[in-house]
């Protein structure tokens, strides 16, 4: 195997050591294709043996901690459906910096390694 594709596999593995669990959202507004793309961030997720929290009304959802559990189930039979099932909100505390400091907190305390953002 070439030097930078080993490399490139080795952080790879890395990075998925330390990601166990998942936040996705959806910001902004509604707009068709986000349940699709919720159902593919979560079942690959899933596939890569992830648990993912589902973060409802975006990021005022997250300061929130309306933060609940997802799996294939949550996501079956919403990809015909419009919008988004999580919901969405704009959020003006998001924007500053102690908006953003609360949100990643709040993402520590439920065990979340990471968000998607939809």
């Amino acid at each position: 195997m070439p030097r930078a594709k080993k490399q490139a596999t080795e952080t790879n593995n890395e990075i998925k050591k330390e990601i166990k669990t998942i936040g996705v959202l959806t910001s902004g507004g509604d707009s068709p294709g986000m349940n699709a793309a919720i159902r593919a961030v979560v079942r690959k997720a899933i596939d890569n043996g992830m648990q993912v929290k589902g973060i409802k009304k975006g990021y005022q959802g997250l300061l929130n901690e309306e933060i609940v559990d997802m799996d294939s189930h949550s996501v079956s039979d919403i990809i015909q459906r419009g919008g988004t099932i999580l919901g969405t909100a704009r959020c003006k505390e998001f924007t500053t910096l102690e908006g953003q400091k609360k949100g990643a907190d709040i993402c520590r305390k439920h065990g979340i390694d990471g968000v998607v953002v939809i």
